[in-house]
C-alpha cells in the first residue's frame, strides 16, 4: 500500500515486531510484542489487572498479574502481616491480614499458661450441654483440678492450655460435672469441695469470667 509500517497496522515488520494483532489481543501487547505477565505491560485482554514487570508476590501486583489482596496467600511487604489464603478472622491471621498474638491469654491478669500434664481430672460443668474436651472448651464449660490425687489444678491433659489465676471449689458435681478424657470419662462422683480452675486449650480461647 505505499504506506509506513507501523505498530497495529495488522502487518508483522521483519525484524521489528514479534506480533500484530491490529492492537492489544490476548497474545499481542499495544507495543506489538508477544503478551507476557512480568512485560511491565498491562493487557486487559490477555487479564492482566497489573503488570509492574517483575514476578515478584510480595508487591502489589502478584506475579500473575493479578492486584495483591488479603487472603491471596502471599504476604504483601510492609502492608499485610500474614496471609494464610483466606479472611477468616478467627485462624490467628485476621480478615485484615494483621497476626493475632494470643490476644485472649497473653498478658491477661485471668490467665496464666498450663504448667503440667495429667492423665485425668478434665471436667466439664454442665454435662447435659458439653460432654467433650472441645465442645467444653467451645461454651466455656472446661476445668481443670482435682484434691483427690497428686495432681496440681494448672494441668491438661497434654500440657498445653491456659488455666484461670482464679482457683475455684467445686460444688453440684453429682448432678451436672463430667469427666472429660484422659483416664476416664464419664459422671463426675466424690468431687464436691475440689479445687479447680476454669481451662481454656488454646491462646485464643481465654475470656473474661
Amino acid at each position: 500500500m505505499c504506506q509506513a509500517a507501523i505498530c497495529g497496522d495488522g502487518f508483522i515488520q521483519a525484524m521489528v515486531e514479534t506480533c500484530d494483532d491490529n492492537g492489544e489481543s490476548k497474545l499481542c501487547d499495544k507495543d506489538c510484542s508477544a503478551a507476557k505477565c512480568g512485560d511491565g505491560l498491562v493487557n486487559m485482554a490477555a487479564g492482566e489487572v497489573c503488570d509492574d514487570g517483575n514476578m515478584v508476590d510480595t508487591d502489589a501486583c502478584l506475579g500473575t498479574c493479578v492486584a495483591a489482596k488479603c487472603g491471596d496467600g502471599k504476604v504483601q511487604a510492609g502492608v499485610e502481616d500474614c496471609d494464610d489464603g483466606n479472611v477468616n478472622p478467627n485462624d490467628g491471621c485476621s480478615a485484615r491480614c494483621a497476626r493475632r498474638v494470643a490476644a485472649a491469654c497473653l498478658n491477661n491478669p485471668k490467665w496464666t499458661a498450663v504448667t503440667c500434664t495429667t492423665t485425668k481430672w478434665m471436667w466439664s460443668s454442665d454435662k447435659a450441654q458439653a460432654i467433650t474436651l472441645a465442645d467444653a472448651n467451645t461454651k466455656k464449660l472446661l476445668w481443670s483440678g482435682c484434691s483427690h490425687a497428686p495432681y496440681a489444678d494448672t494441668c491438661s491433659l497434654d500440657g498445653k492450655g491456659w488455666v484461670s489465676t482464679m482457683e475455684y471449689v467445686m460444688a453440684g458435681c453429682n448432678a451436672t460435672w463430667y469427666h472429660l478424657g484422659g483416664e476416664y470419662t464419664g459422671n463426675c462422683g466424690g468431687h464436691d469441695g475440689d479445687k479447680v480452675r476454669r481451662l481454656a486449650l488454646t491462646q485464643n480461647d481465654c475470656y473474661d469470667y
